[in-house]
This record gives structure tokens, C-alpha cells and sequence, in this order.
């Protein structure tokens, strides 16, 4: 992926601890900002934790990137992508992505139409228990 070109086409100035975030949340599909910050310190000793919030923030703000909310614990975020389904272990915290299927999309047409609701994207969470933690 060409993280220049990505954040030049959201009128974002293309810096180096940007392009190191974007590569992190990439590589690790989802990953909360903690995570982020105790990698990217080591590479930009003297970037602050605060620094690191701020460009979270402006890349979900303007749509770069999703943040998903986790019961009980800090958000993680990913990539902004295809609209798609959350499984979301509440004893361990991992998140697995799956597809919505035509099925899915159509329930939630006709739920949305009954309000006469656009819907633009679908970010669905799910949570249970992952086979690992059952």
C-alpha cells in the first residue's frame, strides 16, 4: 500500500510517524492506540503519546480510518475498507472481520427504509466468546 498517496488523498501532510501509523494499523488490522504509541516511540523517541492521539483523531475524524469501540476496554482501529461485520471477543479482545452477506444487507435496507434512512456504510460489532478463550 502506498501510504503517501493515501494520505495525500485526504489532504493530509505526508510525514513520517504518519506513515509508521498507518503502516502499524495496516499490518495489525486492528490495534488500539497504546499499541501504536509503545511501537512508534522507539522509532520517534520524542514523540508523545499525545502527538500520536491527535493524528488517531484526524485520520478517524475525516474518515482515514475506523475506530471500534470494545466493551470494557480502549478502542482499537483499522483501516477505513468495505463495509463488513465485527466478531469481537469480550474475554481476550481480539476482532475478526467478516463480510456481511447479501442476506444481511438486505435486513438492513429494509430496517433503514422503514425510517427512510440512507445508509452509506455498515459497521456492525458482535460480541461473544472466541474458540481460543471457550
Amino acid at each position: 500500500m502506498n501510504y503517501n498517496s493515501l494520505l495525500k488523498s485526504y489532504n493530509l501532510k505526508v510525514t513520517q510517524p504518519r506513515i509508521k501509523i498507518l503502516q502499524l494499523i495496516d499490518q495489525r488490522g486492528h490495534i488500539a492506540i497504546d499499541d501504536i504509541y509503545n511501537e512508534i516511540s522507539q522509532i520517534y523517541e520524542k514523540l508523545s503519546l499525545a502527538t500520536v492521539y491527535k493524528n488517531i483523531l484526524t485520520m478517524r475524524n475525516i474518515g482515514l480510518i475506523i475506530e471500534i469501540p470494545i466493551v470494557g476496554k480502549k478502542p482499537k482501529y483499522e483501516l477505513t475498507k468495505n463495509s463488513h461485520l465485527h466478531f469481537i471477543c469480550k474475554e481476550c479482545g481480539a476482532i475478526e472481520d467478516k463480510e456481511i452477506i447479501d442476506n444481511l444487507k438486505d435486513i438492513f435496507k429494509t430496517i433503514a427504509l422503514k425510517d427512510q434512512f440512507i445508509i452509506s456504510s455498515l459497521q456492525n460489532n458482535i460480541y461473544g466468546v472466541c474458540l481460543k478463550c471457550q
